[in-house]
């Protein structure tokens, strides 16, 4: 079946052949052309595309953040475990909603002309049937996490699917040509629109609903702006083969992000079902303060890192310089802001949110520590994904999950809240990072040279720790302690991973053979 883009350019025919995963000789033309071969223009390329997606996700965990305090202030701690709830529901349906197809044509070698219209349909007909089981499914699951007054609010947070789905492809295009700008302007003006609406109805006390009401808003404007931004816009349309090609792709990916999804929301079902609304509440509270400051660096990596890594897939001697040097400055970024949530949690706490969070204060501490060594994780992902060995990761996140249910279930028991913050640490440091550090080697990664780079970033954070615990206990304050104390903790660290800035220059070109 031909289709046609929506935005009036001509998209070919759509009866082809997929495009194989070696192959888009078709474009290489185009892209030498527009340089995408060159590695000085690709450097520019990529630099433009992260320092928009930093200043993105900066400006969004702002406003994310000013808000989080206000609503933490008005809302108490059952109020997020209701909305923890419809959120866990939310993100397990997204782990599915796209059949892992967005991440599959963002590493696909050819244009997405001729696949788009068939990668549209699959999409959004999975999204509709997913949308279907989950409004009849709701009651049950909230049951299950022991909120059952959370079962309107899911039901209110699926809609989200549907949103999801139909912004699915143009927003590939938009990541595919690194065009993070229309990305920030897109959700930014989300935010302005579902920011204040969740602080005015939590003002008016709606509870958890202001949050749902809130997300699903932003949801809809974002997309609006995302599909009016995107270079491409696709009709649905079918092809057989393409969509064989493309369910190949995508396959091991969607179950890759479910494994995911079990690792980062197993523990809200245990925590709920075992100790109920407030426990999880003040749990998801302290899980989502110890990712906010981490998810800056790493959704802004990850917005880059898999089309960058993509386009070196066949450049072996880039790729590991390349990948080197990501995992090393994700390190750098990664430690100093763990380790301030570590040595200021109480202070921060009290100052910013309030008392009636002090139970989430030690927990607190264990999850800013998981945060870091999931951002490099993450990272080691998008390699995989983009050298087209998915199914590494796959086979890691279900060791993983395998490992950390029992761990949780343990931990909760013994611990509760605190030790399922336990659990997640213990796994991740002495399971599954030696397991990705042994598949980055199988994948040709040079393992000693970005573990060496690491070394000044660890022991900065290590200082930093001391540093800031220490200011905790001299400087009288809570106010006085994180201003002081934040900036001789920082002081500390960047002295000690100063040099660490050579990375961040581009490299010099490598001289042909036998050029003198």
């Amino acid at each position: 079946m031909t289709a046609a883009l929506i935005d009036g350019n001509v998209t070919g025919n759509d009866t082809g052949a997929p495009t194989p995963p070696e192959s888009g000789d078709a474009e290489r033309p185009r892209r030498d052309r527009d340089g995408e071969h060159d590695p000085a223009s690709f450097d520019r390329l990529v630099r433009s595309g992260l320092a928009w997606s930093v200043a993105n996700n900066a400006i969004e965990r702002v406003v994310t953040l000013a808000s989080g305090i206000i609503l933490a202030r008005i809302l108490d701690p059952k109020d997020y475990g209701v909305f923890a709830v419809s959120l866990t529901a939310l993100l397990f349906l997204m782990a599915l909603n796209d059949i892992g197809l967005s991440l599959a044509l963002v590493r696909w070698p050819g244009p997405l002309d001729p696949v788009g219209p068939t990668a549209t349909t699959l999409i959004m007909a999975w999204s509709f049937l997913l949308f279907g089981c989950f409004i009849a499914l709701a009651g049950p699951f909230a049951d299950a996490m022991g909120a059952p007054e959370a079962a309107p609010v899911v039901r209110l947070m699926s809609l989200a699917l549907v949103i999801d789905a139909i912004g699915a492809v143009p927003t590939v295009a938009i990541t595919r040509g690194l065009q993070q700008n229309r990305r920030t302007v897109a959700e930014f003006g989300g935010s302005i629109i579902g920011t204040p609406l969740t602080i005015g109805l939590a003002l008016a006390g709606f509870g958890a609903w202001s949050l749902a009401w809130g997300h699903l808003a932003k949801n809809v404007i974002a997309t609006a702006l995302l599909m009016g931004l995107s270079p491409h816009r696709y009709l649905p349309g079918w092809n057989g083969p393409h969509a064989r090609e493309l369910l190949r792709h995508g396959l091991p990916i969607a179950a890759t992000t479910l494994l995911s999804f079990g690792l980062l929301n197993f523990d809200y079902l245990v925590i709920g079902h075992t100790l109920g609304a407030v426990s999880l509440g003040l749990y998801v509270f302290a899980f989502n303060l110890s990712s906010f400051p981490v998810t800056v660096i790493i959704n802004a990596l990850r917005r880059v890192s898999l089309a960058a890594f993509s386009r070196l897939h066949h450049d072996d001697l880039g790729l590991r310089s390349g990948f080197t040097r990501a995992f090393a400055l994700t390190v750098a970024a990664v430690v100093p802001i763990s380790a301030l949530l570590v040595g200021f949690a109480p202070d921060l706490i009290h100052f910013v949110y309030g008392s009636k969070w002090d139970g989430a204060i030690d927990v607190l501490r264990i999850l800013a520590v998981v945060g870091g060594v999931r951002a490099v994780l993450d990272l080691s992902s998008d390699l995989f994904t983009a050298v087209g060995k998915a199914r590494w990761t796959l086979a890691i996140h279900g060791l993983w999950l395998v490992v950390l249910i029992p761990a949780l279930i343990v931990g909760v028991d013994l611990g509760g809240i605190e030790g399922a913050g336990i659990a997640h640490l213990v796994v991740a440091l002495a399971v599954v990072l030696p397991l990705y550090l042994y598949w980055l080697h199988r994948a040709g990664m040079a393992v000693g040279a970005f573990c060496r780079e690491c070394v000044r970033p660890l022991i900065g954070g290590v200082v930093l720790t001391v540093v800031a615990i220490g200011a905790s206990r001299l400087i009288d304050g809570a106010f006085g302690t994180l201003a002081l104390g934040g900036i001789f903790s920082m002081i500390a660290y960047l002295a000690i991973v100063a040099p660490m800035r050579r990375l961040v220059r581009t490299p010099e070109p490598e001289p042909a053979p036998g050029t003198p």
